[in-house]
């Protein structure tokens, strides 16, 4: 009888032991939770929040497996008509160990960003999308200095975006898109840890200059559409950065775009539709290996041939609408458009003899083999050269103006006398100096170089090889 009774209290310990054991939530988390439900004011959202279970168990909980602490609290809807209403509870901010923090799809809640949100220092990533949030992007965030990710997207914040963000030394995604953001992008931007965050901005009300200091980033992707936003964008390419993404389309950008380079192997998606932007589509956009997306259209002062190859050819018409260009996919470039690419010669290419542009057959004629006449309405564009040798680019934007419709060829030379003599000085649609040749569009201009060769093909000799070697020697 004894044995027996000492056999039932051992199983009767033992049994006893997982219960003991088994509750894993930190009590002071499982308090604030419990908390944080009554304050939702909806007992049916959260009713697998049992006070007798282990709240590590709990839906929309996360515990870490070594402290047990709470580090995640995600609130997600499916259905759009949840009847989850108020704001975010204050309580949310009792949780010290709390790393991800998300509220999602819930269109009642209502009100400000919570301020006791502040107090979550080890917070890494806060998503608040899909909300009736409103009020401003909080400039306290910039004091969770372990945040990666900022995702605010699908709300009703308006305001300024708080320069202080970019104080946030680990922040690898900025997303605010889908707001009602007013003001410009801050010009602290710029001075995020390398390489900056994504920045997803899109679908806001954003206005005002960009600043040049975003050139500092390299994220991997920066959606700026759908805002106000203008002034010169180009620093934002590069043939070195690793862009994945670039969309500006929808703004009031206004660059030209016949200089720029791109990354080879990251770009895959390139939206410049709906701005101001000028120039011609750069023969290095060809060299681009995955471009999956790529639109220019609604560039009105965008012109000149599309260049052949690489994956420009497999874009829709759409992607080129209401600008000036042509060839492929668009109709065949007329007599009175230019087949010119943008050319830059290198530093280390000086040696080279010529300069190759490619024109409408009806607008180059020759009247000897030393003299050239370009006919009117020709919409070509200048060459630019990168060397002490030739003229540097402001001394380019200078002679030339800031709109180059008005200057429709340029040919940009240094000690180039060869270009100084003008068979017809008088006509003021052209003019040349000994560094540079410049068109308007009012009439036929005849200038006088020295060789040319004007077929399909125009052929400038810059220095013959003989010349090059005298100056070399005189030198």
């Amino acid at each position: 009888m004894g044995s027996m009774l000492i056999l039932g209290l051992c199983f009767l310990l033992l049994s006893s032991f997982p219960l003991a054991f088994s509750e894993r939530c930190n009590p002071q988390d499982k308090k604030v939770l419990l908390q944080f439900k009554k304050d939702l004011n909806n007992p049916y959202f959260l009713a697998s929040w049992n006070p007798e279970e282990d709240c590590c168990t709990w839906y929309c909980v996360e515990c870490d497996d070594k402290t047990n602490r709470i580090i995640n609290l995600f609130l997600i809807s499916s259905f759009p008509d949840t009847n989850l209403s108020g704001q975010i509870p204050a309580s949310v901010g009792d949780l010290p160990y709390l790393q991800f923090l998300t509220f999602h799809k819930l269109p009642n809640l209502v009100g400000p960003i919570q301020p006791t949100i502040a107090k979550l220092t080890k917070l890494r990533q806060l998503m608040i999308t899909n909300t009736g949030i409103s009020g401003p992007v909080p400039a306290f965030l910039a004091q969770l200095k372990n945040l990666e990710l900022i995702k605010l997207s699908f709300n009703s914040l308006s305001g300024t975006i708080p320069s202080s963000l970019s104080q946030l030394p680990n922040l690898g995604s900025l997303q605010l898109d889908r707001n009602k953001l007013t003001g410009p992008i801050p010009d602290s931007f710029g001075s995020f840890n390398k390489p900056g965050p994504d920045l997803i901005l899109s679908h806001n009300q954003l206005s005002g200059p960009i600043s040049s200091s975003l050139g500092n980033l390299d994220p991997d992707r920066i959606d700026l559409s759908r805002n106000k936003l203008e002034g010169d964008a180009s620093m934002l390419f590069g043939s070195k950065k690793k862009t994945q993404i670039l969309d500006l389309s929808r703004n009031l950008f206004q660059f030209d775009l016949s200089p720029l380079k791109f990354p080879t192997k990251s770009l895959i998606w390139l939206d410049l539709n709906h701005n101001n932007i000028y120039g011609s589509i750069p023969v290095a956009l060809t060299k681009v290996e995955n471009l999956q997306h790529f639109n220019v259209s609604y560039n009105h002062e965008l012109s000149g041939a599309i260049p052949q190859g690489g994956e420009l050819q497999s874009f829709d018409t759409y992607s080129y609408f209401h600008t000036k260009l042509c060839g492929s996919p668009l109709p065949p470039c007329t007599n009175k458009q230019v087949l010119i690419q943008n050319t830059t010669i290198k530093k280390e290419q000086q040696h080279v003899g010529f300069l190759r542009l490619l024109l409408g057959k009806s607008n180059v004629t020759t009247k000897s083999r030393r003299t050239l006449v370009i006919k009117a309405q020709i919409n070509a564009i200048h060459v630019e050269k990168s060397s002490k040798r030739f003229l540097p680019k402001e001394d380019v934007t200078r002679r030339l103006g800031s709109r180059p419709k008005t200057s429709l060829a340029s040919l940009l030379f240094a000690e180039s006398r060869r270009l100084s003599q003008v068979m017809e000085p008088s006509k003021a649609a052209f003019s040349c100096s000994s560094s540079s040749l410049s068109m308007e569009n009012s009439s036929d201009v005849t200038a006088n170089f020295s060789p040319i060769t004007a077929k399909m093909m125009l052929e400038i000799r810059k220095l013959s090889e003989e010349e090059e070697k005298r100056r070399t020697l005189q030198g």
